[in-house]
C-alpha cells in the first residue's frame, strides 16, 4: 500500500493520489491530518513483539494498517496543533496535544519497513544551515562563504571585507531571521554577544532551485521579470547531479530541494541550503506539472521494487 497523509482536502496532491489509484491501479490509501486527530480510531497491540497499528477515520471503509504500508508520503508531518483539539480546558488541551504528537511520531518513526518519500528524520537531522554547509562540503560541493560568530567586531570586519555585500541569518530561523545587511545594521551588532548569528557573503549569480526525487532531477533558475519571480528551466552538470544523489542517499531522504547560487560568467556553483522536507505546494509553484510527473514515476518504480 502507498499512504498519502495529507494536510487538507483541497491539497494539490489529491489529483496525484486519484491518478495512482484510478489510472495506474496501485493500492493507495489517504488519511487527512485533521480527521486522524478529530475522529479516528487508533489501535495498537503488541502480542508478539510486532506492533500492529490501525488508523481509521470516517473516510476509510477499512482501517489503514501500518504494517501494510510500503511507501508513505506526508504533505504535512503528523504534528497536532492545539486548534484541532476540541477540549475547552487549556490543561486538557496541552496534555492531549503532547500525547497525540508523541503517539503519531512514534508510529511513523518506528516503522522500519516503510520507505518514506519525505521522512520525519529529515527535518530533525538538518535543522540549521550550518549543517547544510558542512554536508555539502563533505560531498565535495563548493559552498557560499559565511561566518558564524557572536563577536560584533568580527561581524563588522567581515562586512567590510565582503564589500558590504552580506546577508545575515539566524542559526535556527524565526522572526526577523534573515536579510541583506546595510550600514544601519552595524549598530545592532552591539547585541550580537547575546547569541551567535550567520553572516553570508552575497555571491554574484542567480539562484538555482534543484528538486531531487529518487534519482531524477528538476532544476529552475530564479529570475525577476517586471517585479515578478519567474522560474526557468536549467540544466545542472552531471558531476553535480552525481554528488547530490550521493548526498541524498547518505541522509536517506529521497525528496529534497537544494538551493545553489550559479555564476554563469565563471561557470561556478555555490551551494548554501538543503530543504529535506519541502512542501508539495511549493514544488508545484516552482516546478509546475513536471513535479507531479516526477512523483508519479517515483511511486510506480518504488512500489514495484
Amino acid at each position: 500500500m502507498i499512504l498519502f497523509y495529507l494536510d487538507r482536502e483541497d491539497s494539490p496532491a489529491i489529483e496525484l493520489y486519484k491518478d495512482l489509484k484510478t489510472n495506474v491501479g496501485l493500492p493507495v490509501s489517504c488519511l487527512f491530518h485533521h480527521k486522524v486527530i478529530g475522529a479516528s480510531k487508533l489501535t495498537a497491540v503488541n502480542p508478539d513483539q510486532t506492533v500492529i497499528t490501525n488508523i481509521q477515520t470516517e473516510d476509510n471503509e477499512t482501517p489503514v494498517n501500518i504494517k501494510d504500508i510500503k511507501i508513505c508520503f506526508f504533505s504535512q508531518y503528523p504534528y497536532v496543533h492545539s486548534g484541532l483539539l476540541p477540549f475547552e480546558e487549556e490543561l486538557d488541551k496541552l496534555y492531549a496535544l503532547q500525547e497525540w504528537n508523541a503517539t503519531l511520531e512514534a508510529i511513523f518513526l518506528t516503522q522500519k519497513h516503510i520507505r518514506y518519500l519525505n521522512p520525519l528524520w529529515g527535518k530533525y537531522n538538518l535543522a540549521t544551515e550550518m549543517e547544510h554547509i558542512m554536508l555539502y562540503q563533505e560531498f565535495g560541493i563548493a559552498t557560499v562563504e559565511m561566518l558564524l560568530t557572536n563577536t560584533p567586531d568580527d561581524a563588522r570586519e567581515y562586512y567590510e571585507k565582503s564589500g558590504k555585500e552580506v546577508i545575515y541569518k539566524s542559526v535556527r530561523g524565526g522572526y526577523d531571521s534573515s536579510g541583506r545587511m546595510t550600514t544601519s545594521d552595524l549598530t545592532r551588532l552591539n547585541k550580537l554577544h547575546l547569541s551567535p548569528a550567520i553572516f553570508q557573503k552575497a555571491h554574484m549569480g542567480c539562484e538555482i532551485m534543484i528538486c531531487l526525487v529518487g534519482n531524477r532531477f528538476l532544476a529552475k533558475k530564479t529570475t525577476m521579470e517586471a517585479a515578478n519571480v519567474v522560474y526557468k528551466d536549467f540544466e545542472i552538470s552531471k558531476d553535480l547531479k552525481e554528488k547530490l544523489i550521493q548526498l541524498s542517499k547518505h541522509i536517506n531522504v529521497p525528496w529534497i530541494i537544494y538551493s545553489i547560487i550559479y555564476d554563469e560568467f565563471i561557470d561556478e556553483y555555490k551551494a548554501y541550503s538543503i530543504n529535506p522536507s519541502p512542501g508539495y505546494d511549493l514544488c508545484i509553484q516552482i516546478f509546475g506539472e513536471d513535479f507531479n510527473k516526477l512523483l508519479r514515476q517515483y511511486f510506480i518504480e518504488e512500489y514495484n521494487k
